[in-house]
């Protein structure tokens, strides 16, 4: 009996032809130039309506409602201040860029000062003396850049795990690199919290109980931190707030 099977030749994984290629990359590149064209339509429309709306497309200050404040924490005071081009070019951007156009600050006094306003606002919910509010206020403002160092390997973190999720769920493959990448993110993570003094653990706690505060304070300053550096995105917050309509929130 003879085998009239496929020939070799018409089954084997043909190789991809220069012409091909070209063609494959071509594709690509107008795929991409037409994404752009896209956020850049976008971007335009945005900026367009924060003129109108705002009469500027750079500094604004928006005072958090208290509504959208922690539960903890609603207490009046608390604004943005924003850039209102980067705010939108924050939305649009790849996530290995926002850090770029992360630039809203949180401030609690109009008043220009370096504290920010913040020793009159930690007086008030901590509960303590404004001489030790002002040094509290001053350890948050030196430690910002570690929040910000925070922040973003959550995002990258948040990042591969969604990427890790999408490919298993495709081609039921794992990322080989997939716990490496995460183990090296949560080592950065830990690493950039040991930097800071408002992240509980007992090395802390002692500290602040030097500086005079009570347990109860101390544990509403973490909490304060948590929520109003950590977690809270409000260059996101600040676009659906300022540059989306009402229905749309």
């Amino acid at each position: 009996m003879v085998f009239t099977g496929m020939p070799y030749s018409s089954w084997k994984r043909r190789s991809e032809t220069e012409e091909e290629r070209k063609e494959r990359y071509q594709i690509q590149q107008e795929k991409r130039e037409y994404e752009k064209q896209v956020k850049e339509k976008q971007i335009e429309s945005d900026l367009k309506f924060a003129k109108e709306r705002y009469g500027t497309i750079g500094v604004y200050s928006y005072p958090i409602p208290e509504n959208d404040l922690p539960k903890t924490f609603k207490t009046s005071g608390a604004i943005l201040r924003v850039n209102l081009t980067d705010v939108v070019r924050y939305e649009y951007t790849d996530n290995e860029f926002k850090p770029f156009y992360k630039t809203s600050k949180l401030i609690f006094s109009e008043e220009l000062s370096q504290l920010r306003g913040l020793p009159n606002y930690l007086a008030t919910i901590l509960n303590i003396p404004y001489d030790v509010a002002i040094d509290v206020s001053s350890h948050l403002l030196l430690d910002e850049h570690i929040f910000t160092s925070i922040r973003n390997s959550y995002l990258e973190l948040h990042e591969l795990e969604v990427n890790n999720e999408l490919l298993t769920a495709k081609y039921g493959l794992r990322d080989l690199l997939y716990r490496k990448a995460r183990r090296l993110i949560l080592e950065q993570i830990q690493q950039a919290e040991a930097c800071t003094r408002f992240k509980k653990c007992w090395k802390n706690t002692r500290y602040w109980k030097k500086k005079e505060l009570s347990k109860e304070s101390i544990l509403r300053l973490y909490a304060f931190v948590d929520d109003f550096y950590l977690r809270a995105d409000w260059d996101e917050y600040s676009y659906l707030k300022l540059l989306k309509d009402d229905e749309e929130i």
